[in-house]
């Protein structure tokens, strides 16, 4: 058995340290520092006006067609614009896709280790005992905080360090079959491989809990779960089942909302999850 209390962090707890860590402020620092691929992704995902406010869930609905069209025809754009589909042109739909997908998570990457620190006020109250699993690819818990790099688990990896960011939707190849094209193969080789590339998108949620599943047994006794900043979207939600799986009775849940939108998702979550109202406890944050 490990520590009695567990921390669960998301990316609302950055920006309450007003860390610019929201995928808008990914755009902003993405079209300034890498503009030709700010430009591919704008055109990728041009159909869909959520995307750079939602990326992370958006990337599951690129649209498959436009984008296999796009690799194989000359894109008419204004005439003071580049043209950045131009490298995509000797490439499949597939390898196209694979290539913009890399280079946006290194870019990720770079964004997250260009974060500025040194104003940030640990002006949150935790628990410097605890274990943390942080959905964030940030320092902020270490270098601010100070908490120790032992007690902390960067679940989609550290941008400071060899892990290899995860970055993904809840969208898999066949619910992208489905929506496409009633769940039949076209028997356009490069657009089937597209498919299967575009479904590659899709969160390894399940895989990561086995992975880690040594640190979610260590923590199975737990006496208090608090979490915060997170958005208690249905993509993360597993793990939070698994933890509860593991501490079906003992553990305290503290909660914490930032929108009446997080409440709502919250309130589902204890519904399906089956924890009792009085091992819940509610804070807006």
């Amino acid at each position: 058995m490990g520590t009695d209390t567990l921390y669960i962090i998301g990316n609302g707890f950055d920006r309450h340290h007003e860390i610019k860590s929201s995928y808008l402020d990914f755009k902003e620092w993405l079209n300034i520092n890498n503009h030709p691929l700010f430009e591919k992704a704008d055109l990728a995902f041009r159909n869909n006006t959520e995307f750079w406010s939602d990326m992370e869930t958006q990337l599951g609905h690129l649209d498959t067609e436009q984008f296999h069209k796009d690799n194989f025809k000359e894109i008419s754009l204004p005439a003071n614009k580049d043209f950045y589909f131009s490298d995509f042109q000797n490439h499949s739909s597939e390898k196209a896709l694979r290539i913009m997908v890399e280079e946006f998570i290194e870019n990720l990457k770079l964004w997250v280790l260009s974060f500025d620190y040194s104003y940030v006020k640990a002006d949150v109250s935790l628990n410097k005992n605890a274990f943390f699993i942080t959905f964030n690819y940030t320092d902020t818990l270490e270098t601010c905080y100070g908490v120790p790099n032992n007690q902390i688990l960067y679940i989609h990896g550290r941008a400071n360090s060899n892990d290899k960011l995860i970055l993904g939707s809840g969208v898999s190849s066949g619910d992208i079959l489905e929506n496409v094209f009633c769940g039949e193969y076209t028997g356009d080789e490069d657009f089937d491989n597209l498919i299967m590339e575009a479904g590659k998108l899709k969160k390894p949620v399940y895989p990561i809990i086995h992975k880690n599943s040594q640190v979610f047994k260590k923590h199975n006794e737990l006496e208090k779960i608090t979490v915060i900043g997170f958005s208690f979207s249905e993509i993360d939600i597993p793990y939070l089942e698994r933890l509860n799986s593991l501490n079906p009775q003992v553990a305290k849940w503290n909660l914490c909302f930032h929108t009446f939108g997080d409440l709502r998702r919250i309130v589902k979550f204890i519904k399906t999850s089956g924890i009792s109202c009085d091992r819940v406890q509610l804070n807006c944050f």
